[in-house]
């Protein structure tokens, strides 16, 4: 159901916010440079690096959307939300599940879609 969907949804990122991949959400003052926006010329996308390491992309149109030319900080990047599902401890599947960090990179959002990666 959609009750049961949302519900671990929502259950999920407070898992992942509670977890030490999500320390990076619970500063109590953030320096300059904890958050970077990415925002593309697409006024539907929304992107951003939390601390280095957590990256969130949203596209909030009704067509797909890409970030073009991402470069996240060095490492491996690895895929823990998409298309409704949250699993920060084994990740999800998905096209760009892992991103090479340090380089640039195309990352494609569905329309509608709200998408999580984590370094390390």
């Amino acid at each position: 159901s959609d009750y049961a969907a949302m519900h671990a949804w929502w259950r999920g990122l407070i898992h992942f916010r509670r977890s030490p991949a999500g320390a990076v959400f619970r500063v109590a003052e953030a320096s300059p440079g904890h958050v970077d926006f990415i925002t593309p010329a697409n006024e539907a996308l929304l992107g951003y690096v939390v601390g280095g390491e957590v990256f969130v992309a949203m596209n909030v149109g009704v067509e797909d959307g890409v970030f073009e030319g991402v470069v996240l900080p060095e490492g491996d990047w690895r895929l823990i939300a998409s298309d409704g599902m949250i699993d920060h401890e084994a990740g999800v599947a998905g096209p760009q599940a892992d991103i090479t960090g340090g380089r640039a990179t195309d990352v494609d959002v569905a329309a509608g879609e709200f998408r999580i990666w984590v370094r390390g």
